[in-house]
């Protein structure tokens, strides 16, 4: 009696190996074929990637004219770019009362999409003739790269006197002597 029931024992144990063993193989089997038809959805993916790219491209040559005509009608309305930067809700709390007097001057923006417009952008600012710096543009370019994030800047060149002579000159040599100048007042 115990021989036969070890022997069934054995039976059930080895049956239930070989259905377990057979259960992984189904499994192997089934998650490479997972495998081949995700490798199939990333083609058409990538597909559409490059699609949705080129036709953002296309459309977004199609704005540039339309771009130039607003600009033309933003010109006749005074203080235009300061207005909107102030009333932006991020952008307005960044401009300090020194920034919206260089701002004054500026003329318009323009911004371009890097070769692929998910990689990176370049604004420029065009400025009117000013009395803080000499560049008539001040450019940034914002390009991600597969792994980090790289932006290029104009350098400003500040007018004698001005903002940098002063940051240079007043501000660097003693930041506690203005931190305190609206304390005693």
């Amino acid at each position: 009696m115990v021989s036969c029931r070890a022997k069934r024992a054995k039976m059930a144990a080895e049956a239930e190996a070989a259905a377990a063993a057979e259960a992984e193989q189904r499994k192997a089997v089934a998650m490479e074929k997972v495998r081949e038809l995700q490798d199939e959805v990333q083609k058409v993916t990538d597909k559409l990637v490059k699609k949705t790219e080129e036709l953002e491209r296309k459309y977004d040559q199609k704005k540039v004219p339309i771009y130039d005509r607003r600009s033309l009608v933003i010109n006749s309305i005074p203080d235009f770019w300061l207005t909107a930067f102030l009333k932006h809700p991020t952008l307005g709390t960044l401009l300090t009362q020194e920034d919206q007097q260089i701002f004054r001057y500026l003329d318009s923006i323009h911004v371009e999409d890097l070769k692929y417009p998910q990689k990176g952008y370049c604004i420029t600012f065009n400025f009117k003739i000013n009395p803080y710096f000499e560049n008539e543009t001040l450019s940034k370019t914002v390009d991600y790269t597969d792994e980090d994030l790289e932006t290029t800047c104009t350098t400003i060149r500040w007018k004698e006197g001005k903002v940098g002579d002063l940051i240079k000159g007043d501000l660097w040599v003693n930041p506690i002597e203005h931190l305190n100048h609206e304390d005693e007042a």
